[in-house]
């Protein structure tokens, strides 16, 4: 049988508020996930054995989502089939973009669907919840506004924008920044129709990352002063916990003058809103 290829695709953080904290130390959020156009590939066939493949090396177990969702994908359904699944790389690891969330959920659909498993899109929605936070809004395959820690999806979409998307290649740990004391003074909660203008919206993990990492202090001075020279009337935001930094852009065409301006080591792409 020949391989079947999905799509994988990344997400930002439009804004990110830390409003509470539960019973088990987990931070309750009110965020939106805004999926974008940059996608890994993820290619999967039945096979005698199982083996996850990225960049031509294989994966273990412990170290990949994709295998914790195949694992549970055949507790669940008793299905024993193994596959190869080649994963196509081109969303950062660390990023903050959801990569490792995305290609979990992704091969939860693609194996429900080319096994004929029958799992309906709730049960691959509690499925997603064992596996990881942001799981499940890429279950979805919809931009959304989401709460709790980020398993309460409203699905919404915004109106069509460009991104300039840079990452430092900086790893930034999760566990770091969701530690930093300054966390515990929480954003008020508030209607999701608050932020559809996005105005009074923020990172909240931008400080906590930013005294964690003070690297990343001269990485958005350098991004602030682009959008001066280029005279936008934007600003620079932390995706998640980071370390991707993305701005809203006018056009494909600001965005491609403007990458020659950033250090060639970087990562740096212009995206579009999905």
């Amino acid at each position: 049988m020949k391989f079947k290829e999905y799509k994988s695709y990344a997400k930002i953080n439009l804004f990110l508020h830390i409003v509470g904290k539960k019973d088990n130390g987990f931070h309750k959020l009110q965020t939106y996930f805004q999926l974008i156009d940059l996608y890994d590939t993820i290619k999967i066939k039945p096979s005698v054995t199982t083996k996850i493949i990225t960049h031509n090396q294989q994966i273990k177990m412990a170290d990949n989502l994709v295998y914790k969702a195949f694992n549970l994908w055949q507790k669940t359904t008793r299905c024993l089939q193994n596959v190869r699944i080649e994963i196509n790389k081109n969303i950062p690891a660390g990023a903050g973009l959801g990569g490792a969330s995305s290609n979990a959920a992704i091969a939860l659909i693609a194996l429900n669907e080319m096994f004929s498993t029958n799992l309906s899109q709730q049960e691959l929605l509690k499925m997603a919840l064992k596996i990881g936070a942001d799981v499940s809004i890429f279950i979805k395959k919809q931009s959304a506004f989401a709460e709790g820690t980020g398993e309460i999806i409203t699905p919404h979409n915004l109106p069509q924008q460009n991104y300039l998307l840079i990452y430092p290649n900086l790893h930034i740990s999760t566990k770091q920044v969701f530690s930093n004391l300054k966390l515990t003074k929480f954003t008020k909660r508030v209607n999701i129709s608050a932020f559809f203008d996005f105005k009074n919206s923020r990172n909240d993990c931008l400080q906590s990352a930013l005294d964690a990492y003070p690297q990343m202090i001269e990485n958005f001075s350098l991004i602030n002063q682009l959008i001066k020279d280029f005279k936008l009337n934007t600003q620079a935001k932390l995706t998640g916990t980071g370390s991707s930094i993305f701005i809203a852009i006018p056009d494909k065409k600001t965005g491609i003058k403007m990458l020659p301006h950033l250090p060639i080591s970087w990562f740096c792409q212009v995206v579009s809103s999905l």
